[in-house]
């Protein structure tokens, strides 16, 4: 704590930014509005409370943040846009495939595939051996999901549901499977890190755990619903007709 206070100002203030983020979504404003106030709270905050000067915060969000303390930056050390221009690159790069499979056609034989699918196991299972597919194909969970959602898209449209529906199944699917792939690179990298085998694997419950439980609960859920609707129209049925 004495070595945080030596390079921070400790206030309540700090707690703001992190206020905004929770606060906003829970009032339903949308993320990106949520991120613009919490950026704009945390720049007030770190010049009025902590004494940075407007140069020092802009050098400090494109170079990242290096504290004098060696010690304290084990923890500290990095960020800003600098850091991130990697994974921007991968995104740009990652946007590409999508076209570059549209114009070769073979994106149509996988939408039908898709498709076909969807008809014979369901849409749980689909998205599930699509979100497989997809990171054992391009190895890189961004990329995987870019693919997949692009696949899926057209489905969901099909059957007039929203693509917050979608955002939540590949969130529920794809963000939690990638890791099952050894190749894939946010499983490779962690085990690297970790200085394990692909043995370690098996005992990831909880990665096994999120998508069968997600999938499960809105199969039982949507099945009780329709069923108690079919209920409810056969009870109005009779009763109109008597």
């Amino acid at each position: 704590m004495r070595r945080l206070k030596k390079d921070f100002v400790i206030s309540w203030w700090a707690l703001l930014p992190v206020a905004v983020m929770f606060c906003f979504p829970l009032m339903r404003i949308r993320v990106k509005y949520a991120l613009i106030v919490s950026s704009a709270a945390a720049c007030l905050i770190a010049c009025a409370v902590q004494g940075e000067s407007a140069a020092e915060l802009l050098h400090t969000a494109v170079f990242g943040y290096y504290p004098q303390d060696a010690v304290m930056g084990d923890i500290w050390n990095g960020g800003g846009l600098v850091s991130m221009a990697g994974i921007i690159m991968i995104l740009a790069i990652s946007s590409t495939y999508a076209k570059i499979l549209s114009v070769s056609g073979l994106l149509r034989q996988l939408n039908e595939i898709v498709e076909a699918m969807m008809r014979r196991i369901g849409k749980s299972c689909t998205v599930i051996l699509s979100s497989l597919f997809a990171s054992g194909i391009f190895c890189s969970q961004i990329t995987s999901c870019i693919m997949a959602a692009t696949l899926l898209k057209k489905q969901y449209t099909k059957r007039g549901q929203p693509k917050e529906e979608l955002a939540l199944d590949l969130e529920n699917s794809l963000v939690i499977i990638a890791p099952m792939v050894p190749w894939c690179l946010s499983c490779s990298v962690p085990l690297k890190l970790l200085g394990v085998g692909v043995e370690a694997l098996r005992w990831e419950f909880y990665i096994f755990l999120i998508p069968i439980c997600y999938f499960l609960g809105k199969e039982i859920h949507f099945r009780r619903a329709s069923v108690y609707r079919r209920f409810l129209r056969s009870w109005l049925g009779s009763y109109r007709f008597l």
